[in-house]
Formats: structure tokens, sequence, C-alpha cells
């Protein structure tokens, strides 16, 4: 559903951006409407997949519809653990684990999202990752598995992105200023 003129979900590649944190961070939840109920979702992930994928295969019959579950599950390994309405634990297999009770969402146990503040990863090499804060926050911010001691950081504009400094990365933690509203661009270097 990832439509040129982001219609349906074509809109969610947009929080790997300043106004996706932002927004994810005011609005966390979007909702279906039915005929007979109103159902509230709330968003903790996004993936991109591939145009070739089989995951836009058809399928047919209840074998194949089984076989497209168990192709999904073993991309994801998500687990859910139901703990009454709007209260769940989500585990998957990369070690993210995401709680809707309390807004946070963990790596290998090391928080990366509580409340409005997050440091996330914004590409698969664990090397370039984006810290945004809804009210503001001056301090260590968590940065599990990144593969690089430092990093330079990036003021994100609405011109471009302005360099900053160079910070280290020591035991997992990056000491940052984000303004309210604001976001960070984290761009590791080699060793």
């Amino acid at each position: 559903h990832n439509m040129k003129n982001e219609t349906m979900f074509g809109s969610l590649k947009t929080f790997a951006t300043v106004q996706g944190f932002k927004a994810y961070a005011e609005h966390p939840f979007f909702y279906i409407y039915t005929k007979n109920h109103v159902y509230k979702y709330e968003i903790f992930s996004y993936h991109t997949t591939p145009v070739d994928s089989y995951i836009y295969d058809g399928f047919y019959g209840e074998d194949g519809y089984d076989t497209y579950v168990r192709l999904s599950e073993a991309d994801f390994d998500v687990q859910l653990d139901s703990l009454g309405e709007e209260r769940y634990t989500v585990y998957f297999s990369d070690g993210v684990v995401s709680k809707a009770h309390g807004g946070v969402i963990t790596k290998n146990g090391i928080a990366v999202k509580e409340g409005t503040n997050a440091l996330l990863p914004i590409d698969t090499t664990d090397t370039v990752f984006m810290a945004y804060s809804a009210d503001g926050k001056d301090g260590a911010w968590n940065i599990p598995d990144a593969r690089f001691t430092s990093a330079d950081v990036y003021e994100v504009t609405a011109s471009g992105n302005l360099f900053v400094k160079t910070v280290n990365i020591v035991n997992g933690k990056v000491d940052l200023s984000v303004k309210a509203g604001g976001a960070l661009a984290i761009k590791g270097k080699k060793a």
C-alpha cells in the first residue's frame, strides 16, 4: 500500500524524517472505521517491502493462506502478549520489544523510545540514527548495536542537515541536546 501519492499507507515512509518522528510522537495511533466498529491501532514499527517480495503473491485456499502466514512469521518472528485493552507487548526476532503501556520500545533490553523521546536507526546497517524529542531532552541517550565509537551529529532542518559536532559513543550511550520538536541525525564514523 505504498502509493506514490502517499494515500493509504504510503505516508508511513516519512517516519524516517523529522516530520515523521514528530507526527509519530504526537499521534502514534491510526483508526479503521467499519460499519459496526472503530478499531484503534498503535504504530510501533514499519517495514518497506521490495516490489518483488513473496508478500505480494496471492494465496489460494486454506493451504495457500497457511503457507503465507508461515512465511510471514519466519520473516518477522513476532510474538504478542495481550495484557488487556491497549496494553500489550510485542517481541521481534531482532531483539526489539514494543510495549503499548508506557510508550516504551527497547532493543536487546535497552530503551530506544520512552514517551516522546526516541533514538532509532534509520538505515539497515545501524550506522545512521535519528534522535527526536517532542519536549526537548539534554543528556545521555541509548544507542544500542552501534557499530562505531564516534559519530558526527547534524541538526535536521528544513533546509538540510547542519553539522553540529563529533561525539563519542561510550558504553552504548551518546550525550545529546535535542531541542523541543527538534531532531538530530547521528552518523557513525568508521573506526
